[in-house]
């Protein structure tokens, strides 16, 4: 997302619960499946601190 600076300043600007909520909305709208995939808090701790070395 840090590529397209709009686009992350849109996502910034609504945060992300509007932005789930609107997609959640608009895929349902025109028929659409949106699979949201949750992270696990330990993987996320991982990934972040494999990030740092």
């Amino acid at each position: 997302m840090m590529a397209n600076h709009k686009l992350a300043k849109a996502i910034a600007d609504m945060g992300f619960y509007e932005f789930r909520r609107q997609l959640e909305y608009k895929s349902q709208l025109y028929g659409s499946k949106l699979l949201i995939v949750e992270l696990n808090p330990l993987l996320q701790k991982q990934l972040l601190c494999d990030s740092a070395w």
